[in-house]
């Protein structure tokens, strides 16, 4: 049995978080030795958790998480963590619920602090995923399409270099590898959705671009991608990428050549064959007509290396362009 004193501490923690102001921060920072302290008697067992660290004390940290500082972040992942750990099947439901709202709050956000809050909570997710059982089940399917993937319609940049996404495009990343590690399928998904939101030279943000082509590169290094994805998503890609190969932004078009740099992503492009030759000759097209006349030096270096190795394997098809 959980003791006695288990069920106020709850209490306890719940209502301080709830109250503390923005500045209190420090504050904060002190609950997580004293609730770490407490979670480590040999006394504390899961029963006596699970009274400690209910889901009214992981579902307050969560509303805090936008609101304060730097010095209560480790304080509120914890307790959110925790809480999760060792909350019933509704309990754990609240929790996502509450994780959820944070990370569509930022979906549909222009403010900066909702950013820095989904770059705390991704991580909690992450770690989530990491310990669902497979096949992902309906619920598990939601929160990857209804909740992740729209993070990436993020619009803006907070500065001339920095979209607004890049305050948490790495923990996205890192969350989508954690679905797609557990069920290979929604590789498919995540590629789809990455094209269909791509940053137009209209939008003017070449850093989200990049970000893109990021990621994107990490989910054709996939070891299942070959298998999940179909012909049609193949091509899609590919167009998306004669069109960053034919950017007048170095930047943009340099991270595009680099792409062609990794063995497994390139192969999971070409190795198809029913669209390879078309994928080579979209490919050598932006190449031959932009990029070895591009006006960084670095491109034109970057470019002839990439119609070296595609003469390698494809020279009838790149000299018919």
């Amino acid at each position: 049995d959980a003791p006695e004193f288990t069920r106020p501490v709850g209490a306890a923690l719940s209502s301080a978080l709830q109250q503390v102001a923005p500045e209190d921060d420090a504050f904060v920072g002190h609950m997580l030795e004293l609730a770490q302290r407490l979670d480590a008697f040999p006394e504390f067992s899961d029963a006596a958790a699970a009274l400690a660290f209910d889901a009214n004390v992981g579902g307050a940290a969560l509303d805090r998480i936008e609101m304060l500082g730097a010095e209560a972040d480790p304080t509120l992942r914890w307790l959110a963590h925790r809480s999760y750990q060792v909350g019933d099947a509704s309990a754990r439901a609240r929790l996502r619920h509450t994780m959820g709202a944070v990370l569509s709050r930022a979906a549909t956000s222009h403010e900066r602090r909702a950013f820095e809050a989904a770059a705390k909570v991704l991580p909690l997710v992450e770690a989530l995923v990491r310990g669902f059982e497979t096949p992902l089940s309906s619920a598990d399917k939601t929160l990857f399409n209804s909740v992740i993937l729209p993070l990436h319609t993020v619009q803006g940049k907070i500065s001339p270099t920095e979209p607004a996404i890049g305050l948490f495009h790495k923990e996205l990343v890192q969350c989508v590898s954690a679905f797609v590690d557990k069920q290979p399928a929604l590789v498919s998904s995540a590629c789809q959705f990455l094209i269909k939101f791509w940053p137009t030279q209209w939008d003017g943000n070449s850093p989200k671009e990049v970000l893109f082509l990021h990621e994107l590169e990490a989910l054709l290094d996939h070891e299942d991608f070959a298998n999940v994805i179909d012909d049609e998503l193949v091509l899609q890609i590919t167009k998306r990428l004669r069109v960053c190969l034919a950017s007048d932004n170095s930047t943009v078009c340099e991270r595009a050549l680099i792409f062609w740099r990794n063995e497994v992503a390139t192969n999971n492009l070409l190795g198809r064959s029913a669209t390879s030759n078309e994928v080579v000759y979209s490919t050598a097209q932006p190449l031959l007509a932009h990029a070895l006349t591009h006006w960084n030096k670095t491109v034109t270096v970057m470019a002839a290396h990439v119609v070296r190795k595609l003469l390698s394997g494809y020279e009838s098809i790149v000299l018919s362009v």
